[in-house]
């Protein structure tokens, strides 16, 4: 039988044909025309962006999540500290509006003109009733027009007429026998800033005690529970009124406009809160938390943190992660020019 074949040309063979290469002879051509060898090109630069983008995608994630972390304890780092600044406060404002009552339940049935007659006894009796109480400026025993009967400061008691001072005159708006948490004063007599409890004295005569809080001392009170450095505390009235601030302005504290995101959230008389707002004095960015006092509910307890803070720390959290980053950014751009 004789055999005959016929000749296929390399062009219409199967791809999958390969002819191996002779020991020793030339490199043959690749039947598909380069088309694999650029196809595994392809796939080696994917599998190397990938392996780049994959760890910066983690980091980046990473950092997002350190954020969130700090900003969340953040949250309630200030929450606790108002909680504990609105309890001391309660604290305070009890002792002394317990002091008001005693004072005032021992003139019950005595007339302005006696206790006049016996000054120096009230004067003895009032240095008694606030000494051991912190922050306690003064007491005062006050007649129907203003005067002062008796005073725990000084004796006989200074001759200024509190007729026109809000502690005074607020008596006449509110139920007999009512206390009430007046706006912050300068005294005349030392030039210290207070804010005082009053109520009025039972019948007959219906003048009013008063006890004075010294601003600045029961702001350092409310340091010592609540605030380290570069944060703020301060017990404000509904209507605005700053009684007291750590650390203090110079001078008066000037009233919360009405405005103001923590007046908005005050007016909703909401017992808590946390807000983003900004400082009055400066705009620089806060969080800030808020508690109502239970016993008071007029008076809130307003704790603020300047966001450049939390910044900062997070930023000696993840320095190092982003250094990490931004160097395997570089690498990934030095693979590229290559």
């Amino acid at each position: 039988m004789k055999l005959s074949y016929i000749e296929i040309p390399p062009a219409a063979r199967p791809l999958a044909w390969s002819t191996p290469q002779r020991e020793g002879g030339p490199a043959l051509p690749d039947p598909a025309g380069g088309t694999q060898p650029r196809r595994r090109l392809a796939t080696v630069y994917v599998l190397i962006g990938l392996a780049l983008a994959l760890p910066a995608a983690m980091l980046g994630l990473s950092v997002l999540m350190a954020w969130q972390a700090l900003w969340s304890q953040a949250e309630e780092r200030a929450q606790q500290a108002a909680d504990g600044a609105a309890e001391y406060a309660t604290r305070m404002l009890n002792s002394y509006m317990l002091a008001a009552d005693r004072i005032s339940e021992a003139t019950r049935g005595m007339s302005e003109a006696e206790i006049r007659a016996d000054e120096g006894r009230w004067h003895r009796h009032l240095q008694g009733q606030i000494g051991r109480l912190r922050s306690a400026l003064d007491a005062k025993l006050v007649a129907t027009d203003g005067s002062v009967l008796a005073a725990a400061s000084a004796s006989p008691p200074p001759g200024a007429s509190m007729a026109t001072r809000e502690h005074f005159t607020a008596l006449a708006q509110v139920p007999p026998g009512a206390l009430w948490i007046s706006r912050a004063h300068e005294s005349a007599a030392s030039g210290r800033w207070f804010f005082a409890v009053s109520r009025s004295r039972p019948e007959p005569d219906r003048g009013a005690v008063v006890v004075a809080i010294d601003q600045a001392s029961f702001g350092e009170g409310l340091a010592r529970v609540s605030v380290r450095e570069g944060e703020t505390i301060a017990i404000l009235r509904l209507d605005g009124e700053v009684l007291t601030r750590h650390p203090p302005l110079p001078g008066s504290q000037p009233r919360i406009p009405p405005g103001a995101k923590i007046r908005q959230e005050m007016a909703q008389e909401r017992p808590a809160g946390l807000i983003l707002s900004t400082m009055p004095a400066t705009d620089d960015p806060i969080l800030v938390a808020y508690r109502r006092l239970a016993e008071h509910p007029r008076i809130y307890a307003v704790f603020a943190m300047p966001r450049a803070m939390i910044m900062q720390r997070w930023w000696q959290d993840v320095w190092h992660v982003l250094a990490c980053l931004l160097y395997t950014s570089d690498a990934a751009d030095e693979e590229d020019s290559v």
